[in-house]
């Protein structure tokens, strides 16, 4: 892992558009949509990993 740094920038209000039940909610919702993703890829990369080839 390689640690860059960024720099953030805040406007002079301080304003934040982070909406933590909305934000929240959109997270849940994303994360299954991964994992099935991952879960649908999962036996070719197994084969691929320890297949006939290895």
């Amino acid at each position: 892992m390689i640690n860059v740094p960024a720099h953030v920038r805040y406007e002079a209000d301080g304003f934040s558009h982070f909406d933590l039940l909305r934000d929240g909610l959109r997270r849940l919702r994303t994360n299954p949509r991964f994992v099935r993703s991952m879960l649908s890829r999962l036996p070719g990369l197994l084969a691929r990993r320890f297949g006939a080839g290895a």
